[in-house]
């Protein structure tokens, strides 16, 4: 009786370790197949370009504006402290640029360049809009994307973020991306609010009239500050931006202008 249980022990241990070895091959195995690298000739897929009816995106093209910080006698920048303000087109902010008695600085952007940038294994067929900083941007389908800011020297991608959709419905947000410079560089914040607001705003420049969708777009100014940063941008069709105001605002209280910026010039390399 005690040979025959030494014998099914001897038959037991010997089971187990078959079973354990067998276990360790399929485990080497597997993981030879999780390390292996991958394929160094993987072939990436390149984005077609679209165009967008609010902006022109060829290289070559430039814009130039006149750009007015405006302060009344006592040197304080222009503004309005009515509790009551809300916009309702561009004469909302009473600026009448006939009486201003400053210069203003000349500013020019430019498309400059077209590079390509790979974002998630998609080759993007990028134009590099300048303005004093690089900052590429893709055409797609479904609209203009944000792709970071594009410097001599290196390409800090900070990462894709809606500019401009390609289809744009009055008063509704999108989940945009907006590009700043603080102390330590460049970086992306999502705005509070990002829309449309008018389909048909009139603004009166040197070169004539021009009718605008104007886009609103409001971030917050610093994490002390209690107030926004307000852009109102407005898009002649098929011409690009035409103005620009930015003003500081604390809502139901008061706002004040930091500068505007009125189309001058501009040529398009259609």
């Amino acid at each position: 009786m005690r040979k025959l249980k030494t014998a099914i022990l001897i038959e037991f241990k010997i089971i187990l370790l078959f079973l354990i070895a067998l276990w360790l091959s399929l485990t080497v195995t597997n993981c030879s197949k999780i390390v292996d690298p991958p394929l160094n000739n993987k072939t990436l897929d390149t984005a077609k370009s679209y165009t967008h009816f609010l902006w022109p995106t060829k290289k070559g093209s430039y814009w130039i504006y006149d750009r007015y910080r405006i302060y009344d006698d006592n040197n304080f920048p222009f503004g309005n402290n009515d509790s009551n303000w809300t916009y309702i087109n561009f004469q909302s902010f009473g600026i009448d640029l006939d009486t201003v008695k400053i210069q203003p600085i000349i500013y020019q952007t430019e498309i400059s360049d077209s590079i390509y940038i790979t974002l998630n294994d998609i080759i993007c067929p990028c134009f590099v809009f300048n303005n004093g900083f690089r900052i590429p941007y893709y055409s797609g389908q479904d609209g203009i994307y944000n792709l970071g800011i594009f410097e001599e020297g290196g390409d800090t991608l900070i990462h894709k973020g809606m500019f401009l959709p390609a289809q744009i419905e009055l008063n509704k947000p999108w989940i945009a991306q907006f590009v700043a410079r603080g102390p330590s560089g460049f970086f992306a914040i999502q705005p509070i609010d990002k829309r449309l607001i008018s389909l048909n705003d009139t603004i009166t420049t040197s070169l004539g009239e021009f009718v605008c969708h104007v886009i609103k777009t409001r971030i917050i100014e610093a994490d002390d500050y209690p107030g926004y940063l307000d852009f109102y941008e407005y898009y002649s069709p098929n011409i690009g931006l035409v103005a620009k105001v930015r003003i500081f605002i604390l809502p139901n209280a008061y706002w004040f202008l930091d500068y505007i910026e009125i189309l001058d010039n501009y040529n398009l390399n259609n």
